[in-house]
């Protein structure tokens, strides 16, 4: 009889928690099917704007596709106010390297989502050796949009001769601080009425690069530094000797001078 009992019990508790199992697992997946399917997710309205020459739905588009990548928003879906509510964002679009300061905010409430976007400023146009491949630089050395070939004064030309294959959305430079340097040589030279019209990039293991002058010499500089004072170093020289004459002036070493 004890037995009988016994096993009664225990027949009741598996079906008890069998029967618990059973209805949490329906309750979330009645949940999840909720969720997904439930006009409440829906999101309402994208506020995206419009760059030039960048169409708004464009922009929609090529951010909805890159968050697919991630396998639970691909599950929910873009339209759905959670896909846009949770997880990281991404900084830039592959399809759009022309973009910077990607922003994303969402009112759940609202079920709205804003997306805000700045656009990439040319700085200077860098081209392989041969003038074969040319791409857009930006004020950050950020590498965005092949461009064809240019010529003259207008923009900055830079020439790179370490057979390197540049793609959009990468940086000019394994360093920042490169770039930095490089630039803030190039600022000093214009200010100084030096006006830079192109950068030849020499062998990166020795870290030279040339800037040539429109009116002046070759400039010779280091990408480990940016020469110290070059403001006054340039209005000395220009003082002492005529720099329109001179061949070139090499600054590749820190604290020294050495001009032709």
């Amino acid at each position: 009889m004890d037995n009988l009992i016994t096993k009664k019990k225990r027949h009741f508790r598996f079906y008890f928690i069998s029967g618990g199992f059973f209805l949490f697992f329906a309750l979330l997946i009645g949940a999840f099917y909720f969720v997904l399917r439930s006009p409440w997710f829906k999101v309402q309205s994208f506020d995206v704007p419009d760059l030039p020459g960048i169409y708004h739905g464009d922009i929609l588009d090529a951010l909805k596709t890159q968050m697919l990548a991630s396998k639970g928003r691909a599950l929910i879906g873009p339209n759905n106010i959670l896909f846009w509510e949770f997880g990281k964002y991404p900084d830039s679009l592959f399809r759009l390297p022309a973009l910077k300061d990607l922003k994303i905010e969402t009112d759940f409430w609202k079920r709205s989502v804003k997306i805000s976007a700045g656009e990439r400023r040319l700085w200077g146009v860098v081209c392989d050796e041969n003038n074969i491949s040319c791409f857009g630089l930006d004020e950050n050395g950020v590498i965005f949009g092949k461009v064809p070939s240019i010529s003259g004064s207008l923009i900055l030309k830079i020439s790179d001769t370490n057979e390197r294959f540049f793609f959009s959305g990468q940086g000019f430079f394994s360093r920042l601080e490169w770039f930095a340097n490089l630039k803030q040589s190039i600022e000093t030279l214009n200010r100084n009425g030096l006006k830079v019209v192109s950068v030849e990039i020499g062998n990166l293991a020795l870290r030279e690069w040339t800037a040539r002058a429109a009116n002046g010499p070759d400039f010779y500089f280091s990408l480990n530094f940016s020469p110290e004072n070059l403001d006054s170093v340039l209005k000395n020289l220009k003082n002492e000797i005529n720099l329109n004459a001179a061949e070139y002036v090499d600054l590749r070493v820190p604290n020294r001078i050495y001009y032709k």
